[in-house]
């Protein structure tokens, strides 16, 4: 599809630097999630669909700069846990965003068993966005799991290296 687009300034003259933003209202074709936050609100896709407090969805990152977003909405008050397991070589990064999409937690080197792992004490009701990427232009598959937070029976993943060799820089 062609589209031209008209640019002028204000009547009566002006002149200077401008800057032009062409954006979709749908996800391009080949990639599976939304990539911003306003399609994520639009399409049902990127709708994380919650039984008994807990989600998971599989996906892929098949661009060095793709991203995938998903909403949804906290089922209750509490601490709740989201991982991502990798595959087919991509290095993931997990962010999670509030309902306007500032950054309130994130993480990439998620410990013994997932590539990356967020443990934080949600407010339910509350809308808020998962967003997973790349780094250093990794590709590949993972899959994400939201759910609340259980200790009895579970091995909590460990963030953090136990040696110098470990160790890893304070964000």
């Amino acid at each position: 599809q062609t589209v031209y687009v008209k640019v002028g300034g204000k009547p009566g003259g002006g002149i200077g630097n401008y800057e032009l933003a062409v954006t979709s209202d749908r996800i391009a074709a080949g990639d599976d999630y939304a990539d911003t936050l306003r399609l994520a609100l639009k399409e049902q896709s990127s709708l994380l669909s919650l039984v008994d407090g807990s989600g998971s969805v599989e996906g892929s990152i098949n661009r060095t700069d793709d991203i995938d977003l998903f909403r949804l909405v906290v089922p209750s008050n509490g601490r709740f846990e989201i991982l991502v397991k990798a595959s087919g070589g991509l290095n993931p990064r997990l962010d999670l965003l509030d309902a306007t999409g500032r950054l309130v937690a994130g993480d990439d080197a998620g410990g013994q068993g997932v590539d990356a792992f967020i443990s934080r004490v949600l407010t339910g009701g509350d809308q808020i966005f998962l967003k997973i990427q790349g780094l250093s232009d990794t590709m590949g598959g993972y899959s994400l799991e939201f759910r609340p937070f259980q200790t009895v029976g579970q091995t909590i993943p460990d963030d953090v290296g136990d040696s110098v060799e470990e160790a890893r820089a304070l964000n």
